[in-house]
């Protein structure tokens, strides 16, 4: 029995070890993770203070850009009258500028126009004068040759205006010649007073923070008004207040233009100073934190719980659970406005692009990206109101938040565009579904706003397909998606209906060559890369050649070929073609003189002469000045015009062309018939003669129609004394119908495609 009870006593003894063992562990598990926890939440706020800040400097920093973008572009909207003029009426433009100055935001505008070391400056305020550079304040001399050696709009340092016993801030924009060189800057000047009032205002959260803003060399340009310190630094590099290791630290961050964060020891005390770089001028906003080295609320908590037994311990788990899930809502509804756009609600950019990142990682290549805009936005602003406007886009965004699936984002980008990344790739139902939601949200307005302007919105898409090379990088192909979305919308043609494209990979190449030739042209003319290509005409009385046509091709330095109809319609677009010509005729003439002084029997050439080209001034003088430099036979160079240009006005193009036909030059008719001919042109204009198109043969050579065609207009031209030249003459057959109607010359791949000048020497001029 008493065995039977020291064995109970032993059990119940080891059982109340083991409940105590597994208490203490329980207290003292909950005792760590408590204290373990702590720690974490202390973590926790710490960082959660330091976003927060991060969040709120941001949008100083985005207001201090846009202002200083802001004035920028409005200087940029004034330079637009002065670029490309090359002569300026100096009264007019010094009221001109004065009327801006007081109207505007800037106290001073002026025009420079520089030369040497001398410049011209026209000014809002001081009219006209004559100054060396080297007299100009050290900040305005930076400012206008950083902004003429680079050519790019610039931002000069803080500096003190005497004049005016204040502080200013100054811009200048290039401003270009007709032959898009550099000839001045425009420069402008404004108070900081607007930079200030920014600083001292609340963010969108209606926080105030104290804001300093300091130069590249550490510099102050402002000093918060609730300054922690008893007076105020020169320099963020003040040796009192921030370690050698700070400085050294703050120096090499500021030269790599980074956000950064260093400390600052004032009163025997360590206060964390919070770095961003803002967009120009490699300045910062500093923000010294005070708060940060006051107990917090949460922190005290915190320390309290330390000293409590370990009875207490499970409520004050549920406390810090309490806590947790406050702070945790509390951090949703900050991250909501952090990433949501205050106006709509929707996902600002920062958040689609994450998510929208997200959504693509996820080896899913069914996605496509959408921007989507309202024509003519701001018309409609101007005749709704802002209000109205801004109910407009909040109806867009319910619109969109309705018609987007759960594993799709979309986002207000700026403005009135907005972006959204699709889960589908079929081009069909791609277009279907974006066009059902366009029409959605016009029907959906309609009946929200009584608008009485018609709404339409035009849509860019990129498809996630074959075309990307690397699809694995979830954020290549994000930004991959935008741009050819961006450049989608970009081209599409104004029109009054709402618009939907998608990406095109060939509209991407022309538009990259097109943009290429524009780039090249001017350098591959100076370098003579357009050669002379000639074709010959045969003389069917002779069957001898007995002229040719002059023809351009674009041979680069590497060995590449741009072909004409590439970029002869870019260079008939951006008005080159005059300059080409002109480059062109004067190969011709050189060509007519090479055959002259190497003993040979020259033949006639014939140039084409684009429509711009006769509405030149000094058209005329220019081919005068060649007839006299060259010294050739009168009539060896043929003048070709296409009908096109008969049809302005045939009065003042006849007055040209007795002009030139009294330079000894022979004018032709070049591709009659190719568009709706009229026969009174022939009759009407003083030309030599009449070239018809290849159409005539190509369309059907066996047909009666045409030979009749054909037939008559070479005796009409006969009866009015022009000669006739057929282009497009492929075959035996077609030669022997030409001769046989009685037409004087013909011209194509059936005697010879057009070759290079050299190659035409040795096989038609010097071999006979």
């Amino acid at each position: 029995m008493i065995n039977n009870l020291n064995k109970k006593e032993i059990n119940v003894k080891k059982r109340l070890f083991k409940m105590t063992l597994f208490i203490l562990i329980i207290i003292m598990s909950l005792f760590i993770f408590s204290s373990v926890s702590i720690n974490l939440l202390r973590k926790i706020n710490k960082q959660f203070h330091v976003d927060n800040i991060h969040s709120l400097m941001n949008e100083y920093k985005l207001n201090i850009d846009n202002q200083l973008n802001s004035d920028i572009e409005k200087l940029i909207s004034l330079s637009y009258f002065l670029n490309n003029n090359d002569s300026i009426n100096i009264d007019n433009f010094v009221n001109s500028l004065k009327d801006y100055s007081n109207n505007g935001d800037f106290v001073r505008i002026s025009y420079y126009l520089l030369s040497n070391d001398y410049m011209s400056v026209i000014s809002s305020n001081n009219d006209h004068y004559n100054k060396n550079i080297a007299d100009l304040r050290i900040e305005l001399k930076n400012l206008i040759q950083d902004c003429y050696t680079n050519k790019v709009p610039t931002i000069s340092e803080v500096y003190f205006d005497y004049e005016f016993n204040d502080y200013f801030i100054s811009y200048s924009v290039p401003i270009f010649n007709s032959s898009n060189e550099i000839v001045g800057v425009l420069s402008a000047s404004r108070f900081l007073d607007v930079f200030f009032n920014i600083l001292d205002s609340p963010t969108i959260f209606n926080k105030k923070l104290n804001i300093d803003w300091i130069n590249s060399n550490g510099e102050f340009i402002s000093w918060s008004k609730e300054s922690l310190l008893d007076t105020k630094l020169s320099t963020i590099y003040d040796s009192n207040h921030v370690s050698d290791n700070e400085q050294l630290n703050i120096k090499n961050n500021i030269e790599n233009n980074a956000y950064f964060q260093s400390s600052l020891s004032y009163k025997n005390k360590d206060y964390d100073l919070f770095f961003i770089p803002l967009k120009f001028n490699n300045w910062y906003l500093i923000y010294l934190d005070k708060l940060a080295v006051f107990d917090k609320p949460v922190s005290k908590l915190l320390d309290s719980i330390n000293l409590f037994t370990a009875l207490i311990v499970i409520t004050i788990l549920i406390l810090l659970a309490s806590i947790l899930l406050y702070i945790k809502n509390n951090n949703k509804e900050l991250m909501l406005l952090a990433y949501s756009d205050k106006l709509t609600g929707a996902y600002n950019f920062e958040k689609f692009s994450s998510s929208a990142v997200e959504l693509l990682s996820l080896n899913d290549k069914q996605y496509s990206f959408v921007t989507l805009n309202i024509r003519h936005f701001q018309f409609i602003n101007t005749i709704l109101g802002t209000e109205n406007a801004d109910l407009l886009l909040i109806y867009i965004s319910e619109v969109l938040n309705k018609s987007i699936h759960s594993d799709e984002v979309y986002c207000r980008y700026n403005a009135d565009q907005f972006y959204l990344l699709l889960h589908a790739t079929n081009k069909d139902e791609l277009l279907n579904r974006v066009s059902k939601i366009v029409n959605d949200i016009i029907e959906y307005i309609n009946n929200k706003i009584n608008m009485n302007y018609p709404l339409s919105l035009y849509s860019g898409i990129a498809i996630h397909d074959e075309t990307f090379i690397n699809d694995s990088n979830a954020l290549e192909v994000f930004n991959t998606l935008i741009y050819r979305a961006e450049f989608t919308q970009k081209h599409i043609e104004e029109e009054y209906e709402s618009s939907i494209v998608l990406y095109d990979e060939n509209m991407h190449k022309a538009k990259l060559l097109y943009k290429s030739i524009e780039m090249d042209m001017l350098s591959a003319l100076e370098n003579e890369e357009f050669k002379l290509f000639l074709q010959p005409k045969m003389d069917f009385k002779t069957n001898i050649i007995t002229s040719a046509e002059a023809l351009v091709r674009w041979i680069k330095d590497d060995g590449s070929v741009i072909y004409p109809d590439e970029f002869i319609p870019v260079f008939e677009k951006n008005g080159f073609c005059t300059k080409l010509d002109i480059y062109m005729l004067e190969k011709a003439f050189q060509k007519i003189r090479s055959w002259i002084d190497n003993g040979k029997k020259p033949i006639p050439i014939s140039v084409n002469q684009t429509k711009l080209l006769f509405y030149q001034a000094d058209y005329i003088d220019t081919l005068s000045t060649f007839v006299n430099k060259y010294n050739i036979p009168k009539k060896m160079i043929v003048l070709e015009f296409t009908e096109s240009l008969a049809t302005d006005n045939i009065d003042d193009l006849n007055k040209t062309l007795s002009k030139l036909k009294e330079l000894g030059f022979v004018i032709s008719l070049d591709d009659f018939g190719s568009g709706y001919s009229s026969l009174n042109i022939l009759s009407s204009l003083n030309i030599d003669e009449v070239k018809f198109d290849r159409v005539f043969l190509q369309k059907n050579s066996d047909n009666d129609k045409y030979k009749s065609t054909i037939m008559n207009l070479v005796n009409l031209s006969k009866d009015l004394s022009l000669s006739t030249v057929m282009e497009g003459v492929e075959s035996k057959e077609d030669e022997l119908f030409l001769k046989e109607i009685g037409c004087n010359y013909g011209q194509g791949y059936f005697y010879s495609k057009p070759i290079s000048s050299d190659e035409f020497d040795e096989k038609f001029i010097y071999k006979n």
